[in-house]
């Protein structure tokens, strides 16, 4: 960073330019002296992070994640209240992977069109969640029970759901498109 600050300079030699790079210098600087002094520490907790592989939380607007976090903490407390071993990174995973959503994970989903994901269907028996997505996209070609743990293609295409079950039928995570 500060090879990077002295070409700047050298490149673009200018009263307003020492000034910026200056001040900018200060805030790494601070930066560093302060993650040195595990003061400042970056932490990605999955399901909680915006930028993650959940397509639920991808593009989540700033307000809607704001309510997702709230909700998150709220559900952690209780959660907690009954296993009190229970981490917050290990409790946000459930998010992450799709085996849970909050109101705001749903409402992110809806507000995309059309429709690619039915956190609602979670916990369904997976004959009535393929009726739901059913109707909701007749347009589709295939929504299929897949038995969890069962071989199928890595292929992606838009015109698919499938709808995972555990055992006992219910839909073990979130139906998407894919």
């Amino acid at each position: 960073i500060i090879y990077i600050t002295f070409l700047v300079v050298l490149i673009f030699d200018s009263v307003p330019m020492r000034l910026f790079v200056s001040i900018y210098s200060i805030f790494i600087l601070l930066i560093l002296i302060l993650s040195r002094l595990e003061v400042v520490t970056m932490v990605v907790v999955e399901g909680l992070d915006r930028t993650g592989r959940n397509p639920y939380l991808q593009g989540m607007s700033d307000m809607l994640w704001s309510e997702h976090t709230k909700e998150l903490q709220d559900k952690f407390k209780e959660a907690q209240s009954q296993d009190s071993s229970l981490t917050f990174k290990d409790f946000c995973r459930k998010y992450a992977d799709g085996t849970a959503y909050t109101q705001a994970m749903e409402k992110n989903a809806n507000s995309k069109t059309p429709k690619t994901l039915w956190p609602a269907t979670l916990g369904l028996p997976g004959t009535e969640a393929v009726n739901v997505i059913k109707q909701e996209r007749d347009d589709l070609s295939s929504v299929d029970i897949i038995p969890e743990g069962s071989m199928c293609t890595m292929d992606y295409r838009e015109d698919r759901v499938r709808v995972f079950v555990d055992e006992s039928g219910k839909v073990l995570r979130i139906p998407q498109i894919g």
